[in-house]
């Protein structure tokens, strides 16, 4: 190798000396040494060398990913028409079944992404993810006339050393099924493996020729086989799935076939006669659920049926309920069906989810505030939220959304008409002082009125005998801010003091913080997945509630969106982990007092579609003020889910009332 350097003598000076001989002696002697040191690695061919393997990771050739695309309804206001997956539900006496199919590439070994915030899913879902370490493959290495050089099991994470002969010509295979237990070694002049039913195929070729001792080759595994999912789960958050039996209806669904390790080719296919299913016990998001897996060699699946022949669930916190068969929606059978797009889906996971769901009995939920009964405080009929919550198809007998046999609002009348004196309080004690009459979730809107401390205490009463409240704060000042923080203090467990920011028309994320972010229960609900939008302010200032500093909350958002953030930070939308507390920062949450369409940007933030009376996503905001996190977002610029949220919030209610119960005594 050589090199022709030229250097002007003017090129290097220094107070008028010259200095390029000096230069060109360093350059001269630096080309020399990486000559010298390329000639030693590259060694002369036909030498004996060592070639290294090394696993690269499963290459699952998937793209960024709708992270929308998971819905509990068929009116699911953030899934594009095309992309819905439930194919409808079935109802037996109190039991409902909403059977939906998701289909994706499959992405066995990747479980980190998914606890991966948002921020960073789209990035690593289009890189290569590595195999876990410990996880065993098989490796063969033949020679360009199909001479066996090498057949070795390694363990990922480890290097495998093959010794080669430089420039000569090998191909090599790997396989995997992606376990930790031992791979035999196949017949070396026909290999062939029968592809498993239980867990994946991964493989990977190539040919190679090494040329310097240490030669590296990462293996980038891919998937060969397609993964039938079925799981089964409880929509609520609460009821724990305990025991399931059931079978494939078609005994033939799962197919086995002989994979060439050469050539990659499957056949026959073949019956692998699995009826049975093996559920398993699994926890997402703390819910129990009942998963079974299988894989089939078969590529052109376009649907597969199971039957359910029972169903062991934990139907209230001490009252598990067996359902058999013959109380089961369609007696338990159901078809997945997953199209033709594509047809072939080798490397796909078909998934198959029974979402359990439960009519639950006659509730009622008490609304205490003042203001006029037309403006929605008080959940008026007329009003956005009265309506939404009492309109059949969102909460009643029969609804896919909250099933519900009768929900009962309090109507606005003098006994729930809050005031800022005693003749409130004693209105709201009348209420809450006697356990028989507890509501299954009390709302409280605190809009120029307040709770006295004797209120407050009956707050914390009820919450502790079972009960649920959602409470939102307006306007604190200098009375009612020192009840409402020694009374949500009490209820924290510590001494907490609240601010007023002016944030008028201001828009607040619900993930400010992981805990917040990972909250799916509330978040992503029956009424929809809201993570990805924000929540609106109605008008004025936003509470904060200031200093807590104990573990025993989740904290949905901690500063507005299009002003600067408070300081200190403090939580204005938070509730309790093991309490059904919810607090809100903004009186007017879930305030619209007109049914019809609102267009407005910095008012009603609670949107409903007027037709269907169902939670929509709509523009709102006043813009984004110089030094906020979004400056320079237009008014209306960020899209609110205050209705999805509300309406997921009192499903979660009704639910874990019914679930738990609440101390009537």
């Amino acid at each position: 190798m050589r090199y022709l350097l030229i250097i002007p003598k003017n090129a290097f000076t220094f107070k008028g000396k010259l200095h390029y001989k000096i230069i060109l002696l360093i350059v001269t002697t630096a080309l020399i040494s990486s000559c010298s040191k390329m000639k030693k690695e590259e060694g002369p061919l036909g030498e004996t060398i060592d070639l290294i393997f090394t696993v690269d990771g499963v290459d699952s050739d998937i793209t960024a990913p709708n992270l929308k695309a998971s819905a509990n309804s068929d009116n699911y206001v953030l899934l594009p028409a095309d992309k819905k997956t439930n194919q409808g539900s079935f109802t037996k006496n109190d039991v409902i079944f909403s059977i939906q199919s998701d289909q994706r590439k499959d992405t066995s070994g990747f479980e980190h992404l998914l606890n991966t915030d948002l921020k960073n899913k789209r990035e690593l879902y289009a890189a290569t993810v590595p195999m876990k370490n410990d996880t065993k493959y098989r490796l063969l290495v033949y020679t360009s006339s199909n001479a066996l050089v090498a057949s070795v099991e390694v363990t990922a994470g480890q290097q495998q050393h093959i010794t080669v002969t430089s420039g000569s010509t090998y191909k090599w295979y790997a396989y995997s099924y992606n376990t930790t237990t031992p791979i035999p070694a196949p017949n070396p002049s026909s290999p062939v493996v029968t592809t498993p039913t239980t867990t994946p195929l991964l493989y990977a070729s190539g040919t190679i020729i090494p040329t310097a001792n240490g030669t590296k080759l990462p293996i980038l595994f891919k998937h060969q086989l397609n993964q039938f999912q079925i799981e089964i789960k409880e929509s609520s958050g609460f009821r724990a799935i305990l025991n399931t039996t059931g079978e494939f209806i078609n005994a033939d669904a799962i197919k086995t076939s002989t994979f060439n390790i050469l050539t990659a080719a499957k056949s026959p296919l073949t019956s692998a006669n699995i009826t049975k299913l093996n559920f398993v016990t699994e926890v997402e998001a703390g819910v129990v659920k009942r998963v079974a897996r299988y894989y089939t060699a078969q590529e052109d699946v376009a649907s597969f049926g199971v039957k359910i022949d029972s169903l062991n669930i934990q139907y209230k916190v001490n009252d598990p309920r067996l359902l058999t068969e013959d109380e089961l929606p369609g007696n338990g059978y159901t078809t997945f069906a997953f199209g033709t797009d594509p047809y072939y889906k080798k490397g796909y996971v078909l998934k198959g989810t029974m979402l359990v769901s439960f009519t639950l009995p006659r509730m009622r939920i008490a609304p205490f505030s003042n203001s006029n009964a037309s403006n929605g405080y008080r959940l008026a009929p007329a009003t956005a939220a009265g309506k939404f919550l009492r309109t059949a198809s969102n909460f009643g007998l029969g609804s896919q959304y909250v099933s519900i046999a009768q929900l009962d609002i309090d109507a606005p009348s003098t006994g729930n008409l809050a005031t800022r004196t005693s003749t409130g309080w004693n209105r709201f004690k009348t209420l809450m002082s006697n356990p028989a009459n507890y509501p299954d979730i009390l709302i409280i809107a605190n809009w120029y009125n307040y709770l006295n401390d004797e209120c407050w205490d009956l707050v914390k009463d009820y919450i502790d005998a079972g009960g649920n409240v959602f409470y939102t704060h307006d306007e604190p000042d200098g009375v009612y801010e020192k009840y409402a923080q020694r009374g949500i203090g009490n209820i924290l467990g510590q001494t907490v003091s609240m601010s007023d920011i002016s944030e008028y028309a201001g828009v607040y994320k619900f993930t400010d913080t992981p805990s917040g972010a990972g909250d799916e229960v509330i978040l992503n609900g029956p009424f929809g997945d809201a993570r990805s939008y924000h929540w609106g302010q109605d008008r004025i200032g936003t509470g904060y509630i200031n200093g807590y500093t104990g573990s025993d909350v989740i904290i949905y958002s901690t500063h507005s969106q299009n002003y600067k953030a408070p300081s200190p930070q403090g939580m204005c939308f938070f509730r309790h982990k093991s309490k059904s507390f919810f607090f809100v920062g903004d009186g007017g949450f879930y305030l619209n007092e007109k049914v019809i369409a609102v267009t407005t940007t910095h008012e009603d933030p609670f949107r409903i579609n007027p037709t269907t009376v169902f939670p929509i996503l709509q523009g709102y905001g006043y813009p984004g003020a110089t030094g906020s996190p979004a400056a320079g977002t237009s008014a209306g610029g960020f899209q609110i889910a205050n209705s999805i949220v509300f309406g997921n919030i009192i499903s979660w209610m009704l639910n874990r009332a019914h679930y738990h119960g609440i101390n009537r005594n």
